[in-house]
């Protein structure tokens, strides 16, 4: 849950939590209940402050994804962005690896004999790196929901400082077509 003081004695919160199964929109004051009651036991001023929210006013947005796709293209047609690859904001990365798959896939269509070729190519190079980080993704974001998720990441960022720095290289340092 994050807390944001906006002045004029009013709060932007915002909280997320995992849910068994998506939940049906609802009339306002139904999510309204929802929220409540998925943080009845938090410490005060929580509680006291959900209780004080206008149910008009709570945006309730499920956050989806799915388990990486095998496929992305059939003849002439593909997919790219949260098309082909939707993830959870654990990372930051769903706009990311869309702008990826558009430079990766202008440039197969420029180099490539045909729109098929093109789009054979496209999918080659982009799915193994989308399925890592949609996985990545998704996992990052189940661990943010465990109970002991501080101690948690604490340990994360002490046992894998080198791991992390080559991921971020590995994240951060990719450039489309250049790796065929």
């Amino acid at each position: 849950m994050v807390l944001v003081d906006v002045g004029a004695q009013a709060v932007f919160w915002s909280a997320g939590m995992l849910g068994a199964a998506p939940t049906e929109p609802g009339a306002p004051a139904a999510i309204h209940a929802r929220v409540l009651e998925a943080f009845r036991d938090w410490p005060n001023p929580v509680p006291a402050m959900l209780a004080a929210t206008d149910p008009h006013a709570i945006i309730e947005r499920p956050l989806v994804d799915r388990p990486p796709l095998t496929r992305w293209s059939v003849g002439r047609v593909t997919l790219l962005g949260d098309a082909a690859h939707p993830m959870v904001p654990a990372l930051g990365q769903g706009a990311n690896t869309a702008f990826e798959d558009a430079v990766e896939l202008a440039h197969c269509l420029t180099t490539a004999p045909s729109i098929e070729g093109a789009l054979t190519t496209y999918e080659a190079g982009r799915l193994p790196r989308t399925q890592v980080i949609q996985a990545r993704s998704a996992t990052q974001g189940s661990r943010a929901y465990d109970p002991d998720s501080e101690r948690y990441l604490r340990g994360v960022a002490e046992q894998a400082q080198i791991g992390q720095d080559a991921f971020e290289q590995w994240l951060y340092g990719y450039r489309p077509g250049a790796v065929r």
